[in-house]
């Protein structure tokens, strides 16, 4: 039998065996409860994750149609523009045809009696009649005021006899750059 001399110091060797133990437990149980905690957490964010990928999952399928038609609609803008461009052409090389036009009024003496004005390739071509010969030389006079000497050239009078003392005459016209002209009142 053996015989305990110090029985004092393997109480405290129990005592502290039991401390040891408990804390070791306490330990175990924390570390068992943070990893629990940690779980919980991150199946949440995995949760949130997942729900938030699911709505632009969502979102892409509502969109995708509209994604497809980017290609379209960026052609339709390219075909839009060519187009615009070629207005734009067109506008600029009659402007100087329109400025015309709206300074006939002032520009024809009011004896004058507009019967055609053709435009061809570039050259305005005026047929008029008027029963005053100083009309054609007004006329000619204010053309060339606003338009410089040059462009208007006159290229015949007639006095046809069923015109009764009228004349009618012809006139030809390139058409001025553009920016020539009486500025707008």
């Amino acid at each position: 039998m053996a015989v305990n001399l110090l029985p004092w110091r393997a109480m405290q060797q129990r005592a502290h065996r039991r401390r040891f133990y408990g804390w070791a437990g306490c330990g175990v149980g924390m570390a068992f409860l943070i990893l629990w905690v940690l779980w919980l957490v991150m199946t949440r964010q995995y949760q949130v994750q997942q729900s938030s990928h699911q709505k632009l999952v969502q979102q892409l399928q509502v969109l995708a149609p509209q994604l497809a038609q980017v290609a379209t609609l960026e052609q339709d803008m390219a075909m839009y523009h060519d187009r615009l461009e070629q207005f734009s052409q067109w506008h600029h090389d009659r402007f100087p045809l329109i400025t015309l036009l709206n300074q006939l009024p002032v520009l024809l003496p009011a004896s004058v009696y507009l019967e055609r004005l053709t435009l061809t390739s570039g050259q305005i071509k005026l047929v008029a009649q008027t029963s005053d010969a100083a009309a054609i030389t007004q006329f000619l006079s204010q053309s060339e005021a606003v338009y410089g000497p040059g462009l208007l050239r006159l290229n015949s009078v007639e006095r046809p006899g069923a015109l009764a003392g009228g004349q009618r005459f012809y006139l030809s016209m390139d058409l001025p750059p553009t920016g020539h002209g009486v500025a707008d009142e």
